[in-house]
């Protein structure tokens, strides 16, 4: 199974969320579902990039199913933010070190 980033596990772009501009929140699911910008945007509010909502629950079925052996998980994108893009994976929980992971340059 092969997922894209932006705007397919999360609303937004990572390119926009640089490494050390958020902070996690929490979940039940033990996965944190947006992550809040450190800093105020122009209307005086903190920014934030949202999991979607179905997201822990789809990577805990898979991560399952590639413990039986029945799936292979991989996210490969052509996000131009790559630092970005593992950050955000890593401080979602999305990643680990059976995961293939492929994102580019944008070209």
């Amino acid at each position: 199974v092969t997922l894209d980033l932006d705007q397919t596990l999360w609303f937004g772009e990572c390119a926009e969320w640089p490494p050390g501009t958020y902070e996690s929140g929490s979940a039940a699911t033990g996965f944190p579902l947006r992550m809040v910008s450190t800093e105020k945007d122009e209307t005086g509010r903190y920014p934030h990039l949202e999991l979607h909502r179905d997201v822990p629950l789809i990577f805990g079925a898979l991560r399952l199913l590639r413990a039986s052996g029945a799936v292979r998980i991989a996210i490969a994108s052509a996000s131009p933010a790559r630092g970005s893009a593992l950050a955000l994976l890593e401080k979602f929980g999305l990643i680990d070190g059976e995961m293939w992971l492929e994102i580019g340059d944008g070209d």
